[in-house]
């Protein structure tokens, strides 16, 4: 904003008659002596002002036509004037004037006075100027009689430091009102040239406090294991572009001797004619309270983390044994009434509907909270399909519904974990099944377009109402949520899917037209019409078992391990038991090829007996297979860690674990 200058018009003068006219000005043309000359053509071609006055009267004996310019008058309206300093120099500048005729006074030959006033012009408008004075001439007593003047027009820089301290105060309003200290840095000096006072709220310390600590401001604030902070924030000055913001925290030392974390925000406020930064603009604020909140919350996030786990456990090592027994059952299934087998089924059904609500229980968890791991292969979009299809035909058989396929017309290939792509793809299916009626039709279709594939799940069920679509992958969220629960689950399934594509970089869609008019989810991810290069590891086999592979069970669920034995017995293996470790060592001693052992046993767990199995040159070629309740990614870390070849997460389904036994059976020996 530009500064206005008040004008003051002064009262024009006449001239009384009786005074007698000053000598003619120099004219370089007519300038009698040589010395004259060279002063006049000097003074004359002069970017300054320049003039020569009589010391008690002011009036001019010499003026440059550049002095004319600045006073905007005529060279002859210069000399003219009578009273010099009333005509030119604005009242209030007077006693400037007054101190500056004074030192010229007392001043020494050579000596050079400066100081600056406001110029009265002709229009009444104002114009700054410096003037730089020194004693021209003294009489025979050496009083002083002429004095000689530079001046210059300053009033542009005088409008321009008004507008930077009328800036400089807005900013420094703007920053005391902010709720965080807000401070300048100069990177060439390497200090803090501003502090708003906020700052004593949040370091305790008033800012002429910190600038009185200089150099040693790090040292005096900061913690000792957070100096590197503090390095890396200038490094990361040079660095900034326009507009990005550096952010950083530390823990700073208040006056009481106390450390409290602080968070720095920082920006580049000005730049040098390189483009380098001159200043950085930043706030700081006490970060200590919103640290302890996060801890709190991660501490709440590990403690819930830790109970979803042992809930898993604890709700898979009954399931176990029961899945176990129904298995059992269905072995001697031609001696069945239909009411037996009937109820032997749903006993199956029924379990292996609780194991998948726990899984995705704890998967919906690890999801939403970030800390799914994904093992990215390249996948044939075909085979993910055949895959989910395989998962979803117990449910879709029971309730006598077809799915009908739509196939690409070549192969594409996604770059994903086909666990989890599996999972996705199988709990859409799930959902059409679970939504439709009996004896519907369910449709998977995928088609490619502009590099990304979409598979698109269609049912012709109970549909969803509009104003529920937009909530449909909201954790916990049904729309048709009755008393019978007849659907079943818990409302996380699209939840999960959500997360999972969004993890492999793709989105999810729903739509439906309504209630009782089905319902379409699309997923659509990256893909590839080609098979890129890929790097195929082949796991290294272990040496032939013998036929009638012996199997140790290890498990203080005296059910659990039982009923598993009982189930490998009938499958043609040699099959014991143990309940604790000690007894688990000691049975041992007659040899087993393979060892399946629960991991949360009483006194030893899991993890130690395998690593004394390990740790044993006669076990060397034992299989080592965890079963058990435990499926957080660190129980699967742990597992290898000590020596576990698999880790299988309970309930397993039966035929699963005797078609593992039979691998490890008969493999062959490794070149």
């Amino acid at each position: 904003m530009a500064v206005q200058l008040p004008i003051a018009p002064e009262p024009s003068r006449a001239r009384p008659a009786s005074v007698s006219t000053p000598p003619p000005f120099p004219d370089p043309d007519t300038t009698s002596t040589d010395g004259q000359v060279r002063f006049a053509r000097m003074a004359h071609s002069s970017p300054q002002g320049m003039y020569i006055a009589e010391f008690d009267s002011g009036q001019a004996l010499y003026a440059n036509p550049q002095m004319a310019r600045i006073f905007d008058r005529s060279l002859t309206e210069l000399r003219d004037l009578l009273d010099p300093l009333a005509a030119l120099v604005r009242g209030e500048d007077m006693p400037i004037l007054t101190a500056a005729r004074e030192r010229l006074r007392l001043a020494r030959d050579g000596e050079v006075i400066e100081y600056e006033f406001r110029a009265n012009l002709p229009d009444h408008s104002l114009r700054w100027v410096a003037v730089r004075a020194t004693v021209f001439a003294r009489d025979a007593h050496g009083a002083v009689t002429q004095v000689l003047v530079n001046a210059e027009d300053i009033t542009q820089r005088r409008l321009a430091e008004a507008t930077l301290a009328e800036s400089q105060v807005r900013f420094e309003r703007i920053a005391e009102t902010m709720a965080d200290a807000v401070y300048l840095f100069d990177v060439t000096s390497n200090k803090n040239i501003y502090f708003s006072s906020r700052v004593e709220a949040v370091l305790g310390y008033t800012p002429a406090a910190i600038a009185a600590m200089g150099d040693e401001l790090s040292s005096i604030l900061l913690h000792p294991d957070d100096l590197q902070v503090f390095r890396a924030r200038r490094e990361a000055h040079r660095a900034l572009a326009d507009g990005a913001v550096y952010e950083s925290d530390f823990r700073a030392r208040r006056p009481n001797g106390e450390f409290r974390w602080i968070h720095a925000r920082e920006t580049v406020f000005s730049r040098d004619a390189d483009g380098w930064p001159k200043q950085i603009l930043g706030t700081i604020k006490d970060a200590t309270e919103a640290r302890e909140r996060e801890e709190t919350l991660r501490d709440g996030a590990r403690r819930k983390d830790e109970f979803l786990a042992m809930l898993a456990h604890e709700l898979r090592n009954p399931l176990a044994p029961i899945l176990s027994a129904a298995e059992i059952i269905s072995q001697d299934d031609e001696h069945q009434s239909e009411r037996q087998r009937r109820a032997r089924q749903v006993i199956q059904r029924q379990c292996r509907h609780m194991a998948k609500l726990v899984d995705d229980l704890l998967d919906v968890s690890r999801s939403v909270t970030g800390k799914v791991s994904l093992a990215l292969e390249w996948l044939d979009v075909d085979s993910l399909i055949a895959r989910a299809l395989e998962l979803t035909r117990p449910l879709t058989e029971t309730r006598g519904q077809r799915i009908v396929v739509t196939s690409l017309d070549r192969p594409l290939y996604v770059n994903g974990d086909a666990t989890r792509l599996t999972q996705v793809l199988g709990n859409l299916l799930n959902n059409a099944s679970k939504y439709s009626p009996e004896n519907s039709v369910i449709e998977i279709k995928s088609r490619y377009a502009d590099g990304r594939v979409e598979v698109e799940v269609a049912d012709s069920g109970a549909g969803i109402a509009r104003e529920f679509l937009p909530l449909v992958f909201d954790l916990f969220s049904q729309s048709h949520r009755s008393l019978d629960r007849a659907e079943g689950g818990l409302g996380i399934g699209l939840t999960l899917v959500k997360s999972l594509v969004e993890l492999h970089g793709g989105t999810v869609v729903a739509k439906s037209d309504g209630p009782d008019r089905g319902s379409r989810f699309t997923v659509i991810l990256p893909a590839s019409r080609s098979m890129p290069d890929a790097r195929h590891e082949t796991p290294l086999a272990r040496p032939r078992r013998r036929a009638g592979t012996r199997v140790l069970v290890i498990d203080d669920n005296v059910d659990s391990a039982e009923m598993l034995a009982m189930l490998l017995d009938a499958e043609g293996f040699s099959t014991q038991c143990a309940f604790d470790g000690a007894g688990a060592l000691a049975e041992l001693e007659h040899g087993y090829d393979v060892v399946i052992s629960d991991i949360g046993l009483p006194g030893m767990d899991g993890f130690e007996i395998a690593r004394l199995i390990r740790a044993n040159p006669a076990c060397a070629d034992v299989v080592l297979i965890a079963l058990t309740g435990y499926g957080q990614p660190a129980d699967f870390a742990e597992s290898r860690a000590a020596g576990f070849d698999y880790h299988l997460i309970k309930p397993i389904e039966p035929a699963a674990l005797c078609r593992l036994l039979d691998s490890v059976a008969s493999t062959e020996a490794a070149p």
